[in-house]
């Protein structure tokens, strides 16, 4: 009879045997046994959560089968890893210089003019049909997954399961998310237990969500096939058409810089991502802007902490699309960077 066992139950189980065994004969004891340890400590029981048995519900009314369902999650185990990497996630604890660090560098920028170079063609009719900067596509592709060398090595469909089960905050969402994969699956003829991702649930090169797959996602190439997965070409044009259905202006800038500002414009109540002033109302604060800006544009601001005070950015629209992909000023900033960085560069090599 094989008994599967927690590893850290090794020690534990070996004592309880002896006890059964003494007491009630062997055969007994490996019944028992048996029915104590046949599941691991982190396995993914159903009946223990009821956010997934509602939705595993709403799972067959939507043509889902029984036994399918059944294979899938019996596959599956929770995850506390995913639970923990979700409530604490690494990026909220660092300064805008270690941020953007991750991402900034001569690797990452060589990278970007390889992929750039080998997909030339591809960006360039991305940029025409959807109106979106060749190296904000490669920028994010760069920033999401390396240019597809890392796209993630978590299980998609467990970690969706396990934040369903495990994250009540946000547990309609990933409840959302989990049936909007599954659904992609069934277009694509994906195994859901096959594709991996990042601890989110995000997958392929550009690290789209489900429902942001089954949304913005183009076959590109045209093969019949819409892969983010495994295929740049997919990839890129789906990047495009991302931005562009979130308001893209192609053409208009993402960030202005200053030549000086005072205390006082980083005093004044901000909303945050968002274009809530004019240039006008910036400079009556004794701003000096590099660029030359119409003064009833509308603007934002950024401030992030530097290693020798704040880094601060006039921000433009396209700016706060690019926020659409991540609410997080810092990741707009490192993908506005990045395209900039990789833009000079690739024109150095031509």
């Amino acid at each position: 009879m094989r008994l599967d066992i927690a590893g850290s139950d090794n020690v534990r189980l070996k004592r309880i045997k002896k006890r059964l065994r003494k007491h009630a004969g062997s055969y007994i004891g490996l019944i028992f046994l048996s029915l104590l340890f046949s599941t691991s400590a982190d396995s993914l029981e159903l009946q223990n959560y009821p956010t997934l048995r509602v939705l595993t519900e709403e799972l067959k009314a939507d043509g889902f089968e029984p036994a399918e369902l059944q294979r899938l999650f019996s596959a599956i185990e929770f995850k506390q890893n995913i639970v923990d990497a979700m409530t604490k996630p690494a990026e909220k604890s660092m300064t805008w210089n270690q941020y953007r660090g991750l991402f900034i560098k001569s690797e990452r920028i060589q990278q970007g003019v390889g992929f750039w170079r080998t997909h030339q063609a591809d960006l360039s009719k991305a940029a025409l049909e959807y109106g979106v900067a060749e190296e904000v596509i490669v920028a994010i592709i760069g920033v999401e997954s390396r240019f597809g060398e890392y796209r993630g090595k978590h299980g998609v469909f467990e970690s969706l399961a396990t934040l369903v089960a495990g994250y009540p905050r946000r547990s309609a969402f990933f409840g959302n998310e989990l049936k909007a994969f599954l659904l992609l699956c069934k277009e694509q003829g994906f195994d859901p237990l096959e594709v991996k991702g990042s601890y989110a649930g995000a997958v392929g090169y550009p690290q789209f969500i489900a429902t942001s797959y089954r949304a913005y996602a183009v076959d590109f190439n045209g093969d019949g096939r819409t892969d983010i997965v495994n295929d740049p070409v997919d990839a890129i044009g789906s990047v495009a058409n991302y931005f562009n259905k979130h308001g893209w202006r192609a053409d208009e800038p993402v960030t202005s810089a200053f030549n000086s500002y005072s205390q006082a414009l980083l005093e004044a109540p901000t909303v945050k991502l968002a274009t809530d002033r004019t240039v006008a109302e910036i400079v009556k604060t004794g701003a000096k802007l590099v660029d030359l800006l119409e003064p009833d544009l509308k603007v934002g601001l950024v401030s992030l902490e530097g290693n020798n005070g704040p880094v601060v950015r006039l921000t433009h629209h396209n700016f706060y699309v690019i926020t659409k992909y991540n609410r997080s000023t810092m990741y707009a900033m490192a993908v506005h960077e990045l395209s900039q960085a990789v833009k000079v560069a690739m024109g150095k090599t031509q």
